[in-house]
């Protein structure tokens, strides 16, 4: 058949068509993103010592970490949800849409919980809108690696369908422990060893830059 990857007369294999170029710009684009949002949606939980005394501030240190971890477990609830939820626009609105619509939202919440003032400025409210944010986190990171996945694989040629729509998994795999590395860069760049609270913000009555 023109336009795939099959074989052609005399057994040499066809050229990739449009279709195929186009399901392989894709899949980098889908590893990519993925990589990026996890990215996004990953590094609070290596940040978390240091997130913890500016929105939950507590007598003691152990209990302020805990309620910051929470959020971070709240996000991954969401995480189902915002499959269920963008797979549903995607039925109805069309894939590309569903997904640009993830991206922006991760990128834009990400934005904005750098620019969240913290407790010290606004009492609990910090820690409620964080906690917002991270469930728009959720959402996000759950519909991406779906929805990226499942338009892979509509445009993925028959025989390397599988091995396409992978891509978006790896990104999201790799977007877990890459931003260890940043975190550690970051703790060494302002002179703190790696984990110690106190980073980010230069104080609890500054805000953090995105």
């Amino acid at each position: 058949m023109p336009g795939t990857d099959h074989e052609g007369p005399g057994g040499h294999p066809r050229r990739a068509g449009p279709r195929a170029r186009l399901a392989k710009r894709a899949a980098l684009a889908g590893g990519a993103g993925t990589l990026i949002e996890f990215f996004d949606f990953s590094v609070y939980g290596y940040l978390s010592i240091t997130i913890a005394p500016l929105f939950f501030p507590a007598d003691n240190a152990t209990t302020s970490l805990m309620a910051t971890l929470a959020v971070y477990g709240v996000a991954y609830v969401a995480r189902p949800l915002g499959g269920v939820v963008f797979g549903h626009i995607g039925d109805r609105r069309g894939r590309r849409g569903a997904l640009i619509a993830t991206v922006v939202s991760m990128g834009g919440t990400s934005m904005l919980v750098g620019l969240l003032p913290t407790h010290a400025q606004i009492g609990a409210w910090a820690g409620a809108l964080l906690l917002v944010l991270r469930l728009a986190q959720g959402l996000s990171s759950g519909g991406e690696i779906g929805g990226a996945a499942t338009l892979i694989s509509e445009l993925a040629p028959a025989r390397r369908r599988v091995l396409y729509a992978s891509a978006p998994g790896i990104g999201g795999t790799l977007g877990h422990p890459v931003p260890a590395l940043g975190a550690v860069d970051g703790a060494l760049a302002v002179g703190m060893e790696p984990g110690a609270g106190g980073g980010g913000r230069g104080g609890p009555g500054r805000s953090r830059t995105a």
